[in-house]
């Protein structure tokens, strides 16, 4: 079975991974990639005077801060690669985190009316909405994410 661009379904098929859920995968896969290097920076200069006084937190809550960013970092990386490879546990923690994003930004919606709260919420609905679409909505999706098991 091939990873990666399709698999093979059956001798003379080869399934392509849609690009809408390519989009996601990299999209994943460049999050994954900005949450490593903000946790190798906040590694590198958590003794410094200048960051402790900036953000309020002594050396040691910024070490644990940079480790906590790199554990994300490699959990956001296996996601992505899990969706661009066609892996099904991948698609679902995406749309799980997704609809718990959505769940937050509805409740905001209702209970913070002004600001940024109203706009970022909006555009957390509408961009949750086509991730959830994207990955679960159309043929293509699925014959991606059940050729690949």
């Amino acid at each position: 079975m091939w990873k990666g661009y399709g698999s093979m379904s059956n001798s003379s098929e080869m399934v392509r991974r849609p690009g809408m859920v390519t989009f996601i995968g990299v999209i994943i896969v460049i999050q994954g990639f900005l949450a490593a290097v903000a946790g190798v920076v906040v590694l590198a200069f958590n003794s410094s005077d200048r960051i402790q006084a900036a953000t309020n937190q002594t050396s040691s809550a910024l070490v644990g801060a940079g480790i906590a960013e790199l554990v994300i970092a490699a959990l956001y990386l296996a996601v992505g690669f899990g969706v661009l490879s066609g892996n099904r546990g991948a698609r679902f923690l995406v749309v799980l985190s997704t609809g718990l994003g959505m769940a937050l930004a509805t409740w905001l919606l209702f209970t913070h009316h002004d600001g940024g709260y109203t706009t970022r919420s909006m555009i957390t609905l509408l961009i949750g909405t086509f991730v959830i679409w994207a990955l679960y909505g159309h043929r293509e999706s699925d014959e991606w994410f059940t050729g690949n098991i």
